[in-house]
């Protein structure tokens, strides 16, 4: 096989980049992965209901990171075409309720962005009943309330309402709400049953462990397609949807001819299951996985960075010479690659990218390869420290689980033991003195009411049984000698999420 001629250039910085970007949670995918089911699902009611005019409602539940509105908006991008064939123009809509302060100003918040201007309050609801209830209007209105229990009121009347709107006589209203909760129409909302007003209904199960892994992987070759091009540069666009990541330009040198399916994936692929499956295990939500794949290409970008470093008092040019003394030097084939000044950091704007001639080298020569990685940047180690940060130890996620008190016990053998290695003249700490410091740190916050001592001793012994404190054998209770049994950093990083006992670990 003969090899393709092809630029010497290190594209690893420019991946890491783009890598960055397409693992952002705001960064939308260039194309739908996984949901198929799901995705047909929503794409037929649009066509039944939108395409063909005929209103309609429909209710996507699912967990926090399932999907729903990434797969909602991404649908939106691929039926741009079909709504235009549309017999009536459509007006779409999209409101988050979160950003709605009070359900009572909803109707003035989707009626100033259906209309486009302000619309008074006292005149909202009788304008949006004149734009959805006229049927000699054309325009059709295809309106996506995302999180909608946030409009949940004691009557419910402003959802009973919406959903009620769709099925009146000469609508011109398709509604689509999302929310988490699988039951909303049925505990929230059960005379839409009686008035025959039931949505329909799709649900998006948490993400399974193939799901992630394959929406990773094709993120991971999107990553590739948009700074190495090839024949699938052009993947990020379909239907004039940019999926809106750009790279360092300055920094990637002409990339040309490359066999992409050659190209070594920037994660490491038992990096990548190891991810999946800790979400999957733990909630199934795309979102954190993409948070923590994004945290270990920027852990790898750091250490990239480090080693791109010249060492003090070497420049780059006396590093590069003196790199192999003894390798004798090398017949370049003439007329290949123009040759380009290389210093710390970006080159200046005025420098140009290294031109290919039209002079083939010489039969002999050899073309100079990328200088890809031969293999992930990314791997197993960067992934586990990146996930011991996300989900802690399994000493942290024990921690995690205990009550606040058996919590601050704990925090409070902590000091005492950070207190007895700064001073020789603290005291050993005893079952006795533990439950003192712990009575005074109760007495401190002002709101904790403390245990008696005999609930505090259970409460010891249990952390005794779970391996969290040591307690020796005694016969006088309040002798028996305690001994912290973790590491103060995985209780620090424990108790992160509970502000007083944060405070109380960084004093």
């Amino acid at each position: 096989m003969t090899q393709e001629t092809a630029l010497t250039a290190d594209p690893t910085l420019p991946l890491l980049q783009s890598a960055k970007q397409i693992f952002r949670r705001a960064g939308e995918p260039s194309r739908l992965v996984g949901r198929e089911a799901e995705h047909r699902a929503i794409r037929q009611f649009l066509t039944r209901h939108v395409v063909q005019n005929r209103p309609g409602s429909l209710y996507i539940s699912g967990q926090p990171g399932t999907g729903k509105t990434a797969s909602l908006t991404g649908i939106y991008h691929t039926m741009v075409r079909d709504f235009k064939r549309s017999a009536s123009p459509i007006k779409l809509v999209v409101i988050n309720c979160m950003t709605v302060e009070n359900p009572k100003q909803f109707y003035g918040r989707l009626a100033d962005v259906i209309v486009g201007k302000p619309v008074a309050a006292k005149d909202a609801l009788k304008v949006l009943e004149a734009l959805f209830l006229n049927p000699q209007r054309k325009t059709h209105y295809l309106v996506t309330l995302d999180e909608i229990d946030s409009l949940l009121t004691r009557d419910q009347d402003i959802l009973y309402r919406l959903f009620e709107w769709p099925t009146l006589p000469g609508s011109r209203l398709t509604l689509i709400g999302i929310a988490n909760a699988l039951d909303l129409t049925d505990r929230f909302l059960p005379r839409l049953k009686a008035k025959q007003c039931m949505p329909e209904l799709i649900n998006f199960n948490p993400y399974q462990v193939a799901d992630i892994v394959a929406i990773v992987t094709d993120r991971l070759h999107e990553v590739n397609r948009q700074v190495l091009g090839g024949p699938d540069a052009a993947h990020g666009k379909e239907d004039g949807h940019d999926s809106g990541t750009e790279c360092d330009a300055e920094l990637v040198a002409p990339l040309t001819r490359l066999r992409l399916d050659e190209t070594p994936l920037l994660i490491q692929d038992a990096a990548v299951e190891l991810c999946a499956r800790k979400v999957a295990a733990a909630t199934g939500d795309l979102r954190k996985a993409l948070d923590i794949c994004r945290q270990a290409v920027e852990l790898a970008e750091q250490e990239y960075l480090k080693r791109s470093e010249p060492e003090p008092g070497v420049s780059t040019k006396a590093a590069s010479t003196s790199a192999s003394p003894a390798e004798p030097k090398r017949e370049e084939p003439e007329a290949m690659v123009e040759p380009v000044k290389r210093g710390r950091g970006r080159p200046k704007k005025d420098t140009k990218p290294p031109t290919l001639t039209p002079s083939p080298p010489p039969a002999t020569a050899v073309a100079p390869a990328w200088a890809l990685p031969a293999k992930p940047v990314i791997t197993m180690l960067h992934m586990h420290k990146v996930l011991q940060s996300a989900f802690g130890t399994p000493t942290v996620t024990k921690i995690r689980s205990l009550t606040f008190h058996q919590k601050l016990v704990l925090c409070t053998a902590a000091l005492h033991a950070t207190e007895s290695r700064r001073t020789t003249a603290t005291a050993a700490l005893t079952s006795g003195r533990l439950y003192e410091s712990y009575v005074d740190r109760c007495r401190r916050t002002g709101t904790v009411t403390a245990l008696t001592r005999t609930e505090f001793f259970d409460l010891a012994n249990t952390l005794d049984a779970f391996g969290l404190l040591t307690i020796a054998a005694s016969r006088n209770e309040l002798s028996r000698r305690v001994t912290l049994a973790v590491q103060m950093s995985e209780l620090t990083h424990a108790v992160a999420d509970v502000p007083l006992l944060k405070d109380m670990m960084a004093r």
